[in-house]
């Protein structure tokens, strides 16, 4: 069963990536390493969680929506806080960046607690709570991973550089 779940679902990703308008190897570096990661994290939550064929149906369109969402949040935030000058900034910019810093938390926690309960209607409340486990985890692994790559690097790098 988890295997048809895996081969399912790896075919739907695959006919996704070759139907994109750039080829492989035109797309940045960068972008490739992102699709490989977001097919790994997609392989590791379909796995863990043991998603019927019906589940892992209503599931993903739910989620990858939430994660687009949640992604365009991030992107905004990011957007509205890049060019601020925290040494010099004045109390009112201060104070209007803190409003937007809460707001943007707000929106944030608005969508997970609706996707939540959109997602609590496919698939157990047991899986929900095993799911937020997960992206933690598969998030801390891959920050644990980069780390060791960092570190191999280094190690490799001659001195004095």
């Amino acid at each position: 069963m988890k295997l048809l779940n895996i081969t399912l679902l790896l075919l739907a990703m695959t006919t996704g990536l070759l139907a994109q308008e750039r080829s492989s190897e035109e797309r940045p570096d960068k972008e490739r390493r992102a699709e490989k990661l977001e097919a790994r994290k997609v392989a590791y939550i379909t796995t863990e969680l043991d998603l019927s064929p019906l589940e892992s149906q209503q599931f993903w369109p739910l989620y990858n929506e939430y994660q687009k969402k949640h992604k365009a949040n991030k992107a905004q935030l990011k957007e509205q806080s890049n060019d601020v000058d925290l040494e010099n900034l004045s109390e009112a910019e201060a104070q209007k960046l803190l409003e937007t810093l809460l707001a943007t938390d707000k929106l944030e926690y608005e969508l997970k607690r609706d996707y939540t309960e959109q997602l609590s209607q496919v698939i157990p409340v047991h899986k929900l709570v095993k799911l937020h486990v997960l992206e933690r985890k598969f998030r801390d692994d891959v920050v644990r991973s980069i780390k060791k790559k960092m570190k191999r690097r280094e190690k490799r790098r001659p001195r004095g550089e």
